[in-house]
């Protein structure tokens, strides 16, 4: 009760309705957005459908933010979903580009989206929460389209690193001339990413589609990195592949301190070597 009212007297509101849906009522909500957008009128009517049990849960209030893009940028709208389904026309002018039904990102809540493929293709470029950005490339590459893969190649150059990491995992997607681009940009990432967990990803890519000289010549350059998950990693797949230089190098690794190291090394040996090894698994 005290809480609630050092809320009220800082916002000025009466947020009975807030405490009352989050701190005394259980469960949270499940939402369906859907759009239609009338390209006469311009106007883009976002339906809103609130369906979770509501014989055990409150239909909630969730004051949101929807972002619309069009020809003239991105403009902000303030509603308020209160009801069980409702609608929202909003209007837009020249072209249609994109919408944000959370814009802040602050919906505690199961969603379900409709949205089309460029419209979640441009949202990576509009976005600037990772959940939007990462939601993209997860919808906006689904298909192979050419917008898609070149949305997978930016998001190699993405600020953040989990969005670098999730690109790589998405090179299966890239065809052509942009596979080529790709795996030329994981390859650098490999060894110059400054982030260990993205360059470990991207030695788990280069190590399938390299070959020969290409990988050993590669190889020699991580094997020597200073991350112990990319040095972990690498050995992992030049075992595949000439499992008695993954050997040679995990000989030289075994008294590192770190037990993914350790635990590498141990997997290394039991696959692939003989008894001479026993005495590193009694150590």
């Amino acid at each position: 009760h005290q809480l609630r009212l050092a809320f009220e007297e800082v916002s000025g509101e009466d947020l009975n309705w807030f405490f009352n849906q989050w701190y005394l009522a259980s469960g949270h909500p499940s939402l369906n957005f859907s759009q239609y957008n009338d390209t006469i009128s311009k106007v883009l009517s976002i339906s809103v459908e609130q369906n979770h049990d509501i014989t055990k849960y409150p239909i909630f209030k969730l004051p949101i933010q929807i972002a619309i893009f069009d020809s003239e940028g991105k403009h902000i709208n303030k509603v308020v979903i209160d009801e069980l389904t409702e609608t929202f026309d909003l209007k837009y002018n020249g072209e249609l580009k994109g919408v944000l039904y959370d814009n802040q990102n602050m919906l505690l809540a199961d969603i379900k989206k409709e949205k089309s493929v460029d419209q979640y293709i441009y949202q990576y470029y509009q976005g600037s929460h990772y959940n939007a950005r990462k939601e993209s490339i997860l919808k906006g590459a689904r298909k192979k389209t050419l917008q898609g893969q070149q949305l997978i190649i930016d998001a190699l150059e993405d600020s953040f690193w989990k969005i670098r990491a999730l690109a790589i995992e998405k090179f299966s997607k890239l065809e052509g001339e942009k596979r080529g681009e790709g795996l030329r940009k994981i390859k650098e990432m490999a060894l110059n990413d400054v982030n260990s967990s993205v360059r470990a990803a991207a030695v788990g890519v280069i190590f399938k589609h390299l070959e020969g000289s290409e990988i050993t010549n590669l190889y020699d350059n991580i094997i020597n990195d200073s991350s112990y998950l990319v040095v972990s990693t690498a050995l992992r797949n030049i075992a595949k592949l000439d499992p008695l230089l993954a050997m040679e190098s995990a000989k030289f690794l075994e008294k590192e301190k770190s037990s993914k190291m350790i635990l590498g090394i141990a997997q290394i040996y039991s696959t692939y070597a003989i008894s001479d090894k026993l005495d590193f698994f009694l150590e």
